[in-house]
């Protein structure tokens, strides 16, 4: 990956405490590349499910702890127990991040947004694969505020910060 395309150059991400291996897959999924569990919602464009027996939880624990790492960077709220689920695009393919793993703060939070459109904030992670490796590239957001920030984060945790992985090569 060429960092200098990038705003500056990437910083090792090691957070302490957090493994960055585990025993469960990082997704379960079947040959084709489909979740192995059923959807808890179906939309036109794109499904999503409940984390738990999709993503391993190991590597939940890795989004959660970079997501909040990042969020304290920008002065932006952080979240300990968070809803997770992951939405699959039916239309995209693995290098363009099909795979996004979304966290709310709670029950209501995730109603209010994902049913009835009001989002306040997001934490959201695409999972892109590049050279047969997954990239974690992070959106986070304070809507009311009017704050949107891009980062990415390599296999070996390398961050690299305001820029998106759908971008780097």
């Amino acid at each position: 990956m060429d960092w200098r395309l990038t705003a500056v150059p990437p910083v090792a991400l090691k957070l302490p405490g957090i493994e960055q291996v585990g025993d469960e897959p990082i997704l379960a999924l079947t040959a084709d590349m489909d979740p192995v569990t059923k959807p808890a919602f179906k939309y036109v464009k794109r499904d999503f499910f409940e984390c738990k027996g999709l993503l391993g939880a190991w590597y939940q624990k890795i989004i959660v702890a970079e997501i909040n790492f990042l969020a304290k960077q920008h002065e932006l709220m952080q979240i300990a127990n968070p809803v997770c689920l992951i939405s699959v695009d039916k239309s995209v393919g693995l290098n363009g991040g099909r795979f996004k793993v979304h966290l709310y703060m709670d029950m209501d939070d995730l109603k209010e947004c994902e049913m009835n459109l009001r989002c306040k904030w997001a934490r959201n992670v695409g999972l892109v694969l590049k050279n047969k490796a997954i990239y974690r590239s992070y959106f986070l957001s304070d809507f009311k505020n009017d704050k949107y920030y891009q980062h990415c984060v390599s296999p070996d945790s390398q961050w690299f910060a305001r820029t998106t992985c759908y971008t780097m090569q």
